[in-house]
């Protein structure tokens, strides 16, 4: 279309008005290093938090195996420890069993002709109380064994530990013993008896503290 303004004539300008050849949508934004750094941040922030739990389950199933372990190892120990202190009682059970059962036989066996040793086998296996009371009556109960010429032979029949703790044990026994003397015109004569028997160890070794002759 033709204008006239003065007398001159107005040209369109073809190439402003001409369409550009390849049009960019208004919302296409272009690529930037920086979009491309975001992205790679991203995706190294994802592989870390890919990577962190199991880091901190190893270091949980880790805790778990040592705790499991110093459980077992102390559950070890106390079962060693029991095992052998029961084994510990058992003997020393047996070794007081055999004290008092070694004391009573030599207290209820008597030979006139021996008294000193006998009287010295009864002294070693003794302690406390009892030996003191029967080292102070020795002289007179070797005279009365020879005056009478007693002859005695004592058994153990039955014997059983009433009470233990450490280093003493009560036990009771019941015994037998074939006596001679002056007064049985050499007839022997069976007696029993009945006894709780006192032991501790001392040093090593279980002796006789206390006898007692119950009904």
């Amino acid at each position: 279309m033709t204008a006239v303004d003065d007398g001159e004539t107005a040209v369109p300008d073809e190439a402003a008005a001409r369409p550009s050849p390849s049009p960019r949508p208004r919302d296409a934004e272009p690529d930037t290093p920086e979009s491309a750094d975001t992205t790679d941040t991203a995706g190294t922030a994802g592989g870390n938090d890919g990577r962190a739990p199991r880091s901190k389950l190893h270091v949980l199933l880790i805790a778990v195996l040592l705790v499991v372990c110093v459980a077992l190892l102390v559950a070890g120990t106390l079962v060693g420890l029991a095992v052998w202190r029961g084994h510990q009682q058992d003997r020393d059970r047996a070794a007081a069993t055999e004290a008092a059962r070694a004391e009573v036989v030599n207290i209820l066996t008597i030979d006139p002709n021996a008294i000193d040793a006998g009287v010295q086998r009864i002294i070693d296996g003794a302690t406390g109380p009892f030996k003191e009371d029967f080292a102070s009556r020795k002289d007179v109960f070797s005279a009365v064994v020879k005056e009478q010429n007693v002859t005695s032979t004592g058994e153990v029949k039955a014997i059983a530990v009433e009470s233990a703790s450490d280093g003493s044990a009560s036990l009771l026994v019941a015994a037998t013993s074939t006596v001679t003397n002056a007064e049985s015109g050499g007839q022997p004569q069976p007696r029993d008896y009945r006894m709780r028997v006192q032991v501790q160890e001392e040093a090593g070794q279980w002796l006789v503290a206390q006898v007692e002759f119950v009904p």
